[in-house]
């Protein structure tokens, strides 16, 4: 099943796939200075499969949907050159446009199929889920698809309700910057808009990415069902609009899997590339660490 999604439920008459179940392993260590911090490692447990086992070889991928606001800017966007992946959405860059994202999640995620995506995400041993398939009528007409596309598009960035005072952000930013979290989560990106009469526009938007893929170490790297490390590189998460989340989700989850219960702990989860500056995180005092956390908190 690499490349599809697993759906544990289904509709009326159909049998869903199978269930995940998530255990997590708490991991405690200290800071230089002494001051204690947990992670948390997902285990992943896939049960009640009801169309046969799973090949050992098969990469479980567990995923959070990412957000959906700023994405007509991102992709306005011009990457950073150095590790850009194939497109600019997705975990891993793999996706190319807002209109490859959204087609892709209707019929993988959803089974809605569309003219691009006439087939949903069926597996050969679901006969059922074959048999009902229409290619020659998608689900979703052209004009509901650009209406969804149309809206995705203009989705605004939403404002922190409580922003930082100019100068604790002056502050927390120039932290950011010399501990070198600005290296991928660059505070600015130039983007070419289309203005009403159809004229280009240079602007400068501030997402917190440079829409490359970094290797971020094996802790965060996806498994294959046999147990084995499965190489892993993600493309660097925007991180504009963290502070409206925290406002507003009463648990808010980090990470391509939700493992990070704070923006601290998805700090302390880099690796890999990323090594060198979670150590400069680690050593920092305790009061610009703080500093650090509360300004990405605020974007």
């Amino acid at each position: 099943m690499y490349g599809r999604v697993l759906s544990p439920a289904a509709v009326e008459g159909f049998v869903p796939e199978g269930q995940v179940l998530i255990h997590y392993h708490v991991i405690q260590r200290t800071y230089p200075d002494g001051t204690a911090w947990t992670l948390r490692r997902p285990e992943y447990e896939i049960t009640h499969l009801n169309y046969g086992p799973l090949a050992t070889n098969v990469v479980i991928k567990p995923r959070l949907a990412p957000a959906v606001f700023g994405l007509g800017l991102l992709e306005a966007a011009t990457p950073h050159p150095v590790d850009s992946g194939p497109g600019r959405f997705g975990w891993q860059a793999t996706v190319l446009s807002v209109r490859d994202q959204t087609t892709r999640a209707l019929a993988r995620e959803m089974g809605v199929t569309s003219a691009e995506r006439p087939e949903d995400d069926c597996t050969s041993a679901e006969t059922q889920c074959l048999q009902q398939r229409h290619p020659d009528t998608p689900e979703m007409s052209g004009e509901l698809l650009a209406a969804l596309l149309t809206f995705e598009e203009w989705v605004s960035v939403p404002a922190n309700p409580q922003p930082q005072l100019p100068q604790a952000r002056a502050a927390g930013l120039q932290v950011f910057k010399s501990t070198g979290c600005a290296g991928c989560h660059r505070p600015e990106q130039q983007v070419v808009l289309a203005q009403p009469d159809g004229q280009p526009l240079a602007a400068t938007i501030a997402p917190f990415t440079d829409l490359g893929i970094h290797d971020l170490g094996p802790g965060l790297a996806d498994h294959e069902v046999s147990g084995a490390l499965h190489a892993t590189r993600f493309r660097t998460a925007p991180l504009w609009g963290i502070g409206y989340r925290m406002s507003r989700e009463s648990r808010p989850t980090f990470l391509h899997d939700g493992r990070a219960r704070s923006v601290e702990e998805a700090v302390l989860w880099h690796d890999g590339e990323a090594a060198v500056v979670r150590e400069r995180f680690e050593h920092l005092p305790r009061a610009k660490r703080e500093e650090l956390l509360r300004f990405v908190a605020a974007l």
